[in-house]
């Protein structure tokens, strides 16, 4: 596994309770020149956003993924010993909601369109990185992308922390919502509704 519960538990549990934090990126390049103009010229505090750290291929990437968590990562395409799209369909099998953004250039069509079967959110071409008209639809996209996520979960969110329950049961169904919160809607909506029944059967219970 890329990542330990320990760390999700802490972050879930902050975030339904109304806490704030910054959105983290990786920044993914084998030209340092490129890593430089991403973290210069995007207004990454606009989007409660930090770049938390950069890799220079994915293989790098993917050890910094399981030892830093990270929400959003910008990936060139073509680098040596792991490209972009084996990052993503490596990363993508285990935090299949983490956010790819390709970085591109005009020959790499076939490649981008590869990375967008396996899960990419957007591209961007290397010429454009310092272009507004182009990044900041680009970074409100995501966003919006990224906000969307935090409140697929909030119907389930608000039973589970309101359930008369042991901690015992309490931590079985948080790793529930944990693995749900990866995998899609369907599972969500099963158990938001296996949390509004357990909530029915307990109030049935103290009442009797």
């Amino acid at each position: 596994c890329i990542r330990d519960r320990g760390w999700y538990h802490n972050r879930y549990i902050f975030a339904v309770k109304g806490g704030g934090f910054m959105i983290r990126v990786l920044l993914v390049d084998d030209e340092p020149l490129v890593l430089s103009l991403m973290k210069k010229v995007v207004d990454w505090k606009k989007y409660e956003m930090e770049v938390v750290g950069t890799a220079y291929d994915g293989a790098s990437a993917i050890d910094f993924i399981k030892r830093n968590p990270v929400e959003i990562v910008f990936t060139d395409i073509k680098m040596p010993h792991m490209d972009g799209v084996e990052l993503i369909k490596r990363v993508k099998e285990y935090l299949p909601n983490v956010l790819f953004v390709v970085i591109s250039s005009y020959s790499d069509f076939s490649l981008v369109k590869e990375s967008f079967q396996n899960g990419a959110t957007d591209y961007i071409l290397k010429i454009d990185i310092d272009n507004p008209s182009v990044i900041e639809p680009l970074m409100e996209k995501l966003y919006q992308k990224y906000r969307s996520q935090q409140l697929d979960l909030q119907g389930a969110d608000t039973v589970f922390l309101k359930l008369p329950i042991s901690h015992t049961e309490r931590e079985y169904y948080f790793f529930r919502l944990m693995e749900v919160r990866f995998s899609g809607s369907p599972q969500i909506l099963q158990i938001t509704e296996e949390l509004f029944s357990l909530q029915k059967d307990i109030g049935s219970f103290c009442c009797a």
